[in-house]
């Protein structure tokens, strides 16, 4: 163990010495934590609010997931031997990414304002997506979202990003944890 943290100290003093970070963090065990939440943190906040909502391929399944578990549904309504799973979505949800799909290359600008005219709705129609039989326990945070969302009336668009930020947050803070965790370990 002295060895690690010897070695671990030696690393962290020729990366980090340009900054002084190695001085900082033996003085104050916790700055270096400090300094990833406020250096990702803006990060967070830009994937948040200034990206393409359903931007990454599989994204808009994962929410259909989550959106499904917030209805109160853990398992799916239509699951046939050999067949895809069927769940329950909004139709506005899913009249959302259609048209994502088909714009995904118009500018922000252009696409927002026409997508963020989606609400949340209490209609329900059967679709089939690949993550319909997940388990309920990884999508705590986004299903609080979209909860947050429908109570507030806020466009899907606007949950969504609520959505990100949230579970962009909760990733920095777990991680940062982590790094505080163990530079205690290290000291």
């Amino acid at each position: 163990l002295k060895q690690l943290r010897n070695g671990s100290r030696h690393m962290a003093g020729k990366f980090s010495a340009w900054l002084k970070i190695g001085d900082l963090t033996e003085a104050h065990p916790f700055a270096l934590p400090l300094i990833y939440l406020l250096a990702t943190l803006p990060i967070i906040i830009f994937l948040a609010y200034f990206r393409q909502p359903i931007g990454v391929a599989d994204e808009w399944s994962h929410i259909a997931r989550a959106a499904q578990l917030a209805d109160g549904t853990v398992f799916t309504e239509v699951a046939e031997q050999g067949q895809e799973p069927q769940g329950s979505i909004d139709p506005q949800f899913h009249k959302m990414t259609q048209e994502i799909h088909a714009r995904r290359h118009d500018p922000l600008a252009i696409l927002m304002p026409d997508i963020n005219a989606y609400h949340w709705t209490e209609e329900r129609i059967l679709k089939n997506y690949n993550s319909s039989v997940y388990i309920p326990v990884p999508y705590a945070i986004s299903i609080a979202a979209i909860h947050y969302g429908q109570y507030f009336q806020y466009s899907i668009v606007k949950t969504l990003q609520i959505l990100n930020l949230w579970n962009g947050i909760v990733c920095i803070v777990l991680v940062a944890v982590a790094m505080a965790t163990a530079t205690r370990t290290i000291q």
